[in-house]
């Protein structure tokens, strides 16, 4: 039996896509709804900016757990 060859396509999953002008509470209320930990970043262009964790965006809103003020 031939094996099927494995490709980025079939793992890939719909991903979050926020905007770099999006507020931050508005990406946070985005990622909670759709249960995601990370969302895509993109430009006015649709070009790709970068990458957004759950953990950087509450660190940008609220800072650092533990971290002495």
């Amino acid at each position: 039996a031939a094996r099927a060859i494995a490709t980025a396509g079939s793992l890939a999953r719909p991903v979050l896509v926020g905007y770099e002008n999006q507020a931050l509470e508005d990406l946070l209320l985005d990622m909670r709804s759709q249960r995601r930990r990370f969302a895509v970043v993109v430009d006015d262009l649709g070009s790709v900016a970068g990458v957004v964790t759950l953990q950087g965006l509450l660190e940008a809103l609220i800072g650092r757990a533990g971290h002495a003020a």
